[in-house]
């Protein structure tokens, strides 16, 4: 799944779905559901074809998942061997992650706001009768 990032009204936003509409001869518009990254509230919006939208500078670290303290999550940086340490509460569906994955972290302004598997793992689910 790709996601569009842009800053609207001073807030890095995530589309959830853009679905262009193109009138023949006013140009067109662009409707779309956009989500709050801090703070998650979504809403919809109608962009005309004539306005601008800034995008939003999302740096991707490649890291490898080691190990889970109190409150955070710790990744390596596998090129310079740094440990980073993030909030569980910043990265969704922490649960899931196995030691030793390795997980591109998605980051705006020094805060992690996503992640990106690399590596697919299996997980086995055991269901009891």
């Amino acid at each position: 799944m790709c996601f569009f990032y842009s800053i609207f009204q001073h807030y890095p936003r995530q589309s959830i779905y853009l679905y262009v509409i193109t009138v023949s001869s006013e140009g067109g518009f662009v409707k779309a559901k956009v989500k709050k990254i801090e703070g998650g509230g979504t809403f919809e919006k109608t962009f005309d074809s004539s306005e601008m939208v800034e995008m939003a500078e999302i740096e991707r670290e490649k890291v490898q998942y080691t190990w889970e303290d109190t409150h955070e999550l710790v990744f390596m940086d596998m090129t310079t061997f740094e440990e980073k340490r993030v909030p569980k509460e910043d990265v969704s569906a922490a649960k899931f992650l196995e030691e030793g994955v390795e997980v591109k972290l998605q980051v705006y302004n020094g805060k992690v706001i996503g992640k990106e598997l690399i590596t697919t793992f299996v997980i086995i689910v055991y269901v009891l009768f």
